[in-house]
């Protein structure tokens, strides 16, 4: 009959299998063996022993409970065990309990069993290893469906997504729906109901960090990983090796960075083991964005630390790229993503157009720019000619590719730790002025005209490399020691105090101001201002200065010019020198000249030239006397001057001329001033003093000094010398 009418069944089973009494109303009993046989659509294959059965009329029901041994169902190869109670009844086979099956356990209160599937509303799933060994994967709270011939389980959480607990992996994640495939031993799981936000697929890294993620998160529940977590909407988790692999995973965050998987896939082995990532890509950190570093491989060990390395694009101010390579990349003790690399000498790597580099390069996280420890070296071919190359240069500091600046000590070191030289030297053999822009071309005995430390820079407006200090750089009009090189006209200027190199004994000489050296053509050009110091009649002083100052047609100096204000500030100070600036330009002169200034002879403007026939440095023209002594001049007078260096002696000459008839002349070498003028009551003045009361006191181990009276003929020839040599310097030109 009908198999819906239990009571075919149930007789027949009676007489089959009836060990104890039947009783109408509610009869149990006990089978031995007991069967049901596959009908299509209705009924799976059910083979039991020892079951209790029970006969409950108000349901029209048969109840089978299992004993000892468990259920077979569904006559499966691999088998699919109930462990529970079934019931069998007009609305068809349902149980409550627990159905093994392989190495899982489907824990539901409500069974339907159909021939060749079975659903649960509620239902709790638990796998095992393959060896049965371990809990490899555990959730609750899913409505299931199995389909014993498309071999796969389906599972649909009942509120939201659901917690997933990976125990061998000691990982969990929350997911609304996934798919056990019996025969390929993987269980995929997705999660459907959390969409990512729009646009995430065209957002760059730095838009994605800022995205609150939500839905299908991975926790590690690993002691030592701090709770590391990501997010993937779909994941696979292979039976036969317990691994997870996740896909569609966008973003790690760990410690202070964003770390973005190359293939968006991430694999956890058993005690949460992440594989290393390969092609990444790092943000860092995700609150400043300074940092991106990609094609990175990185070895993430929890929440707050991971390793690796990666290549950094690093970005000059021309906008062109050059790569990095990070070989250690990890976080530091204060959670700081920091990464360490190196530059070979020989990979032509460059920081500007205009600064080579090679060393070690740092990245701080929270700092925007990179710390970079090694050697630069500037670019240009005004020394091509000689057979030392531009020297690498040893500096440590922070690079701004848009803006560099790199430290300059007085102490200068090149690679192979030797001396590096920043100035405008006198050779003492040959007597030769030359520059050494950082270079290590330069002899310890040779003179220092002018040097400078500080900050080397490049100004791509003038074409020069400069080196003094930042505030000088920024604002050049600022007294500060400056040294420049400009790559178009091969020219090296100095700024600040300068020593002309002059050993003077007695007399003391003072300059401040510039000196511009021509590496071609090889020439030397200095404007200055320079204080002369030496013991002289004080009478004849005063008529110098009496005379200069009755010739009132005479030009006027200006005092606020480029070289005398800057001068003044090296002296006084910028504030200082500002105060005697403003009086000078409201007066024309000081009310009172600060010791500073007060010197036998103030020259407040002249220009020199060296010259190599003469080997000195010579100016015949316009020469502005600032002051003699307390008198204040500031009047250009003409005439001459040259500082001469020589082996048997160094000599320093000047002459003033009023007019053709009217001039002074002073020439000071090896411990004697001599002096002449065209007025025979100066002249006077030096012969009717005696001898004595002509030579400084000095003391002992010094040089020793006096001054007398020189000849006219003395004075006619040093100035045909001087015509002499600034013709032979036309005839060269």
């Amino acid at each position: 009959g009908d198999h819906r009418d239990l009571h075919y069944p149930l007789r027949r089973q009676r007489q089959m299998c009836i060990r104890d009494s039947f009783y109408p109303d509610r009869t149990t009993t006990i089978a031995k063996n007991y069967q049901l046989k596959e009908m299509k659509g209705e009924l799976p294959n059910v083979e039991a022993k020892n079951v209790q059965q029970v006969f409950d009329p108000d349901k029209n029901a048969l109840i089978i409970r299992q004993t000892k041994e468990p259920i077979v169902m569904y006559r499966e190869d691999d088998d699919s065990y109930f462990e529970g109670e079934l019931m069998y009844s007009t609305l068809g086979l349902e149980g409550d309990g627990r159905m093994n099956i392989k190495e899982a356990d489907i824990d539901s209160r409500h069974f339907i069993f159909k021939d060749r599937i079975f659903d649960c509303d509620t239902a709790d799933f638990k796998m095992r290893t393959l060896d049965d060994a371990n809990m490899a994967f555990e959730t609750k709270n899913y409505k299931a469906h199995v389909d014993y011939d498309e071999r796969k389980a389906e599972f649909k959480s009942n509120g939201g997504s659901s917690l997933v607990n990976f125990p061998l992996n000691q990982y969990i994640c929350y997911m609304d729906r996934f798919e056990w495939h019996m025969d390929k031993e993987e269980i995929a799981l997705a999660n459907e109901l959390e969409k990512q936000p729009e646009g995430m697929d065209y957002m760059d890294l730095k838009e994605i960090a800022e995205l609150d993620l939500s839905g299908s998160e991975f926790i590690s529940v690993h002691p030592a990983q701090d709770s590391l977590r990501f997010f993937s909407s779909e994941a696979k988790y292979s039976l036969k090796d317990n691994i997870i692999y996740a896909t569609d995973v966008k973003i790690i965050k760990v410690a202070d960075a964003a770390i973005y998987p190359g293939d968006r896939q991430i694999t956890i082995l058993k005690k949460a083991e992440m594989l290393p990532l390969k092609d990444a890509q790092i943000l860092a950190n995700t609150v400043t964005k300074y940092h991106i570093l990609n094609k990175a491989n990185v070895n993430i060990l929890g929440r707050l630390d991971y390793r690796g390395n990666a290549y950094y694009e690093y970005v000059d101010e021309m906008e062109s790229m050059q790569e990095i390579f990070f070989d250690e990349i990890k976080v530091d003790s204060s959670l700081q993503t920091v990464a360490s690399g190196r530059v070979s000498d020989t990979a032509n790597f460059t920081l500007s157009p205009y600064f080579d580099y090679a060393g070690k390069v740092k990245l701080q996280a929270s700092k925007e720019f990179l710390y970079f420890n090694g050697m630069a070296r500037i670019k240009h071919d005004c020394f091509a000619k000689d057979s030392v190359r531009n020297a690498w240069v040893r500096f440590e500091t922070e690079i701004n590719p848009k803006d560099i600046y790199i430290p300059i000590g007085e102490e200068i070191e090149n690679h192979d730790f030797k001396k590096v030289y920043a100035g405008i030297y006198v050779a003492n053999d040959s007597l030769q002025v030359y520059s050494a822009f950082l270079r290590t071309w330069h002899k310890y005995s040779d003179t220092e005209i002018i040097s400078a430390s500080g900050f080397l820079t490049y100004d791509k407006e003038s074409h020069e490399y400069r080196i003094s200090t930042k505030e000088k750089l920024k604002q050049l009009s600022l007294p500060d020691k400056y040294l420049s090189l400009s790559v178009f006209k091969c020219m090296t200027r100095g700024e600040g105090q300068l020593s002309l190199g002059a050993n003077l004994g007695q007399v003391e000489m003072t300059a401040f101001g510039r000196v511009d050296h021509h590496i071609i053509p090889d020439s030397t050009d200095i404007r200055m201002l320079m204080f002369l110091d030496f013991f002289f009649k004080k009478e004849c002083l005063e008529m110098l200065a009496d005379d200069i100052a009755s010739y009132g047609n005479l030009e006027p100096v200006s005092l606020t010019g480029e070289i005398y204000t800057k001068s003044l500030g090296l002296i006084f100070g910028t504030e200082e020198a500002d105060k005697i600036i403003t009086e000078l330009n409201l007066y024309g002169e000081l009310e009172k000249i600060p010791k500073e200034l007060k010197h036998t002879i103030t020259i407040a403007d002249v220009e020199l030239t060296w010259n190599s026939k003469t080997k000195s440095y010579i100016t015949m023209g316009k020469i502005g006397i600032g002051a003699i002594g307390d008198k204040q001049l500031n009047r250009y007078v003409n005439g001459a001057i040259e500082i001469q260096r020589h082996r048997s002696g160094d000599r320093f000459t000047i002459y003033l001329e009023l007019s053709s008839s009217h001039y002074y002349y002073f020439s000071y070498r090896r411990g004697l001033m001599e002096a002449y003028s065209s007025k025979d009551v100066f002249n006077k003045l030096i012969t009717d003093t005696d001898a004595d009361n002509r030579r400084m006191k000095v003391g002992s181990g010094e040089q020793s000094y006096a001054y007398y009276i020189s000849t006219k003929r003395r004075v006619e020839s040093f100035l045909k010398k001087l015509r002499n040599a600034e013709m032979e310097e036309e005839k060269e030109e």
